[in-house]
C-alpha cells in the first residue's frame, strides 16, 4: 500500500527501516510501474474530457 501511496521513495525507506532488504527492489518497481500507469490514465482522461 505504502507503494500506491508514497512512490519508490517512501516504499524503499519503509522497507529499509523494518528491516525488509529482499522487499526494497520489488517496492521500487511497483512504485514506478504505478505512477507510469497513472500518469499515463491522467493524460488519457484529461485528453477525453477536454475534447467533450
Amino acid at each position: 500500500m505504502n507503494a500506491n501511496l508514497g512512490g519508490p521513495a517512501t516504499t524503499a525507506a519503509m522497507a529499509v527501516s523494518r528491516g525488509w532488504s529482499a522487499l526494497v527492489l520489488p517496492g521500487i518497481l511497483v512504485g514506478l510501474w504505478g505512477c507510469a500507469i497513472g500518469t499515463c490514465l491522467g493524460i488519457v482522461v484529461a485528453e477525453a474530457l477536454v475534447r467533450r
